[in-house]
């Protein structure tokens, strides 16, 4: 299993691999999420839900981009918020970024 440590860099490479940025505040949430799981899950699999988290974060961002005129979009640029971690219907999403920072 990976540390905290070794996750963020995983996260951070992952979000770099696929063109998009995230500030080191917000990946130390997702981290934390991730954290999360590893004690709440049986199965829990360092990397894949690190994929799982990225994934449904970029479903999120889509959904927030689209409230956002073009001059915002091009602005932002490609950058994945806290908010887009939200929970969602489907594995790893389900876990909620407010929850655990409560």
């Amino acid at each position: 299993d990976y540390n905290d440590e070794d996750l963020l860099i995983i996260l951070r490479a992952k979000v770099k691999q696929l063109e998009m940025d995230i500030d080191l505040d917000t990946a130390l949430e997702v981290v934390k999420l991730l954290a999360d799981q590893r004690r709440t899950e049986l199965h829990f699999g360092n990397a894949g839900a690190v994929d799982n988290l990225l994934s449904s974060a970029k479903q999120g961002m889509m959904t927030r981009m689209k409230e956002c005129t073009t001059l915002q979009m091009a602005q932002a640029g490609i950058k994945l918020h806290a908010s887009d971690f939200s929970p969602s219907t489907e594995g790893a999403a389900n876990y909620s970024l407010d929850r655990i920072l409560q």
